[in-house]
């Protein structure tokens, strides 16, 4: 009898440092690492995340885009410019992240339009690592309706950040738990 083949995850980080949302993808990717999924964690530099993951035996590739690192748009034209620009990104990380492809992305904070993109051209799940609350999105053109209008998987990194979307979404967007064995879960799976 054969042994089924290891889920691979890709996860993609904002930023290659090492505070409040890279900690929660350290840990995530850790998390999966320990439950026997496969961890490939992409990068927009050599910070002390990279070193951290690479130390876990978690391998890591670098990509930096400029945008990733901006706030959220503000306008139409804008958000219409990071859409475009984050299509590019994904197709250039779909040519760069080898095989065998990932069956979920798993993305933290500005970098969601760009997993959700990658995500489709490898036909696979997207979650998103939500460390911002609905009202970080106030006059920032589209974000809500583009979450509404994607396959997304929106995981809580917090209670705090749970509740509040519930909140101020009129529980129109779903935030699943994650205590700290995060996304293992089958039913977030």
């Amino acid at each position: 009898m054969t042994q089924p083949m290891p889920l691979h995850v890709t996860l993609i980080s904002h930023s290659a440092e090492l505070a409040g949302a890279e900690l929660s993808l350290l840990e995530q990717a850790l998390a999966f690492q320990k439950s026997g999924i496969i961890p490939t964690v992409i990068l927009p530099g050599n910070g002390p995340l990279g070193r951290a993951l690479r130390a876990e035996g978690i391998a890591t590739i670098q990509q930096y885009f400029p945008w990733m690192m901006t706030d959220k748009p503000h306008s139409w034209i804008s958000f219409f410019l990071r859409k475009k620009l984050n299509q590019l990104a994904a197709r250039r990380l779909f040519a760069s992240t080898g095989s065998p492809p990932p069956e979920i992305v798993v993305t933290n904070t500005t970098v969601v339009g760009v997993g959700h993109y990658l995500a489709k051209l490898h036909g696979a799940r997207h979650l998103w690592f939500a460390h911002e609350i609905p009202s970080q999105f106030q006059g920032k053109a589209g974000m809500l309706n583009l979450l509404r209008r994607t396959n997304s998987t929106i995981i809580g990194n917090s209670q705090h950040t749970i509740d509040a979307w519930a909140s101020q979404t009129n529980r129109q967007l779903t935030l699943h738990p994650t205590p700290h064995s995060p996304i293992t879960r089958p039913e977030v799976l």
